[in-house]
């Protein structure tokens, strides 16, 4: 990138080899946006943060029980 990119979260600049991108649109983020959400602002990234999440702690629970993580994911991709 040559000059100075705006943020499309915050709408700071960010100086040139200090930006990150969205991981849905690629556009540019700040890092602190990037670190915190990852994204611009879209509602469908929100969602499929809040469903990693989800199943990051589901994965958790299950291996606090014993459980084996990875039997368990095959089973419920092929309840899918």
């Amino acid at each position: 990138m040559t000059g100075v990119a705006i943020c499309g979260r915050c709408k700071t600049e960010i100086a040139p080899g200090e930006e990150e991108a969205c991981f849905y649109c690629e556009g540019w983020l700040c890092y602190d946006c990037w670190e915190e959400y990852g994204h611009c602002g879209h509602p469908e990234a929100d969602e499929m943060n809040k469903r990693a999440q989800e199943s990051r702690e589901a994965r958790e629970r299950r291996l606090d029980r014993g459980g084996d993580v990875w039997e368990e994911s095959q089973q419920e991709q092929n309840q899918q």
